[in-house]
């Protein structure tokens, strides 16, 4: 754990349970070899994971790996959550481990995904000379005390991969829309439940003082 971490405020540190399914590489056009996948999460419990090594099948390769995991990430001076990198490296081995080759790589900022539902999205490589795509599914949930904070707007990958991408992306899209939408009236309805906590705050303050107005007028008339 770095230094910087004991200085920053407890109320700019939030709290995520990460769950993402690693599912598939799709459209490869290599055969040979074995694939699998390193993945490096800046700010986890868990810094560092692999996948199994799997063969490809119809062009596809298939792990359906599940990373789950607690994330801490701070909460800028200007309120939106700083960077949370993921980097996931495509790898393919050859001749029993003697040759490991860089098949691609992709970069996420874990911090878009925050107030999102469970999204299913196919990621285009960066770094690649093919075109595969890899699906991940991806969700982030708040574990620690409503703090408020903004979140970075989601970025759009490039889709890939002819008429059954097209379809896929048309798909992909529309969730993404329905749950930018959700997030949209999450931070609306978070400030509805930090408005009715203090109306409560201030019903039992009010109450309080009533009662404590009533107890002292007792005592000036004893029974």
């Amino acid at each position: 754990m770095s230094l910087s971490s004991f200085v920053i405020p407890r109320n700019r540190k939030v709290q995520f349970e990460l769950e993402i399914l690693i599912e598939e590489l799709a459209n490869v056009p290599l055969v040979a070899g074995l694939y699998y996948i390193k993945w490096k999460l800046k700010n986890g419990k868990k810094t560092n994971g692999i996948t199994e090594r799997a063969l490809i099948k119809y062009h596809s390769i298939v792990w359906r790996y599940k990373l789950h995991n607690s994330v801490q990430i701070v909460i800028g001076k200007d309120g939106v959550l700083v960077p949370c990198e993921l980097s996931i490296k495509v790898k393919q081995e050859l001749n029993g481990g003697k040759e490991v080759n860089n098949i691609g790589k992709l970069l996420l900022n874990l911090s878009e995904y925050v107030g999102l539902n469970s999204m299913t999205r196919r990621y285009l490589l960066q770094d690649s000379k093919i075109n595969s795509t890899l699906k991940l599914t991806i969700n982030m949930k708040q574990t620690s005390e409503n703090i408020a904070f903004k979140v970075p707007p989601l970025k759009k990958t490039q889709m890939f991969g002819g008429i059954a991408g097209i379809i896929s992306e048309r798909t992909e899209r529309q969730d993404d829309e329905r749950s930018i939408k959700f997030r949209q009236n999450f931070g609306i309805h978070y400030m509805a439940r930090s408005r009715s906590a203090t109306s409560l705050v201030s019903i039992f303050t009010s109450i309080s003082n009533k009662t404590y107005h009533f107890i002292v007028s007792c005592e000036f008339f004893p029974s």
